[in-house]
């Protein structure tokens, strides 16, 4: 029963010693050696302090760390049985200790980075996806602002089709001039009514040439200067 060990381990073991004068003596087979049961003994004195069976009987108890028998580091718990002159002793190597503590530490590590990579990824992706979602937003707001100017430019484009239509079809003559009173176009009727031939022959021509009477002229430019337009019939 001494030498079970609850769980797996390869260097755990319990001991069940006693005092005998200056001794120690181990009292039951040990693991890592034979034919040790009241037959090895420990002399007990501060030269061998460290040793966990030597510490309990100074009236060391609970958890130490020390040297086995074996001179090998060992993490001990010490207990004393009670009414009885014995004491029994559970270790293990520090070796394996630290090693399983580094084995958990080495899991947790792992767990954490494998956690941190996870989100790590989960953030990526929401940024990207929200990028990819920006862009989208973006670019429909564009071809919305893009498919309105195309809209405006047609409308503005067939308003100028349309009064280029009325001007060119109206019956009576009319021109366009810039505010210094140049002719800058003229319809059909204009040219018919003035006996030209085309268009050519009368637009850079001024309006000066059109007015019979001088007051009517210097009337008309007062016009163009000060509103920018001018309607009315040559005289």
């Amino acid at each position: 029963l001494i030498q079970s060990w609850p769980i797996p381990s390869e260097t755990s073991e319990s001991l069940l010693i006693t005092s005998q004068g200056e001794e120690v003596v181990f009292l039951n087979e040990l693991r890592h050696q034979s034919n040790t049961a009241l037959k090895l003994r420990i002399r007990a004195d501060s030269t061998n302090i460290r040793i966990p069976a030597v510490a309990a009987t100074f009236g060391a108890t609970g958890l130490i760390e020390g040297i086995d028998y074996r001179g090998v580091p060992v993490l001990a718990d010490i207990r004393r049985v009670p009414d009885s002159p014995w004491w029994i002793i559970a270790k293990i190597d520090l070796v394996e200790l630290y090693a399983d503590a580094r084995t958990g530490a080495l899991s947790l590590s792992l767990f954490i980075g494998l956690l941190i990579l996870f989100f790590g990824l989960l953030i990526f992706w929401f940024w990207k996806n929200q990028e990819k979602t920006m862009r989208l937003m973006k670019a429909q707001a564009t071809a919305r602002i893009q498919a309105q100017e195309l809209m405006e430019r047609k409308r503005a484009e067939e308003a100028l089709r349309l009064k280029n239509w009325v001007f060119d079809a109206s019956m009576a003559g009319n021109c366009i001039t810039n505010l210094q009173g140049v002719i800058t176009d003229v319809n059909n009727a204009f040219i018919r009514l003035w006996n030209f031939d085309s268009k050519e022959e009368v637009v850079g021509n001024h309006l000066e040439l059109f007015f019979r009477n001088r007051d009517e002229e210097l009337k008309m430019r007062e016009t163009l200067y000060d509103s920018g337009k001018w309607e009315g019939i040559f005289t």
